[in-house]
């Protein structure tokens, strides 16, 4: 996590070059779509869930603080224990940045 943040991960450089580490860019390193037994859609709820946690958009920049990693990481382990629900409906509930982009990705 801390060379996602500091910009030395390789796999982040390899997918996403020199883009910002964004919750979605973040979701879709850490979790992929593509992996066996994810979903593009459970990798959006996953960016979702950073970014509410973050009070932030999930395409917006993850700040390079010691604050925001505290909240990555608290994140990152609620939604990897299941301690949350992770219907889109739900996570939109609890937030208004997830429920914008909750009805964003339902244009899609």
């Amino acid at each position: 996590l801390k060379m996602k943040f500091d910009g030395t991960s390789p796999a982040y450089k390899a997918k996403f070059g020199d883009k910002p580490l964004t919750p979605a860019t973040l979701a879709e390193t850490w979790s992929p779509g593509n992996a066996p037994g994810n979903t593009p859609q459970s990798t959006a709820n996953y960016g979702m869930y950073i970014a509410k946690a973050l009070n932030i958009d999930p395409s917006q920049p993850i700040p390079n603080t010691p604050e925001a990693m505290a909240k990555v990481k608290s994140a990152i382990r609620q939604f990897e224990s299941g301690a949350y629900t992770s219907a889109p409906a739900d996570i939109a509930r609890t937030s208004t940045v997830a429920n914008k982009h909750s009805t964003e990705a339902d244009q899609f």
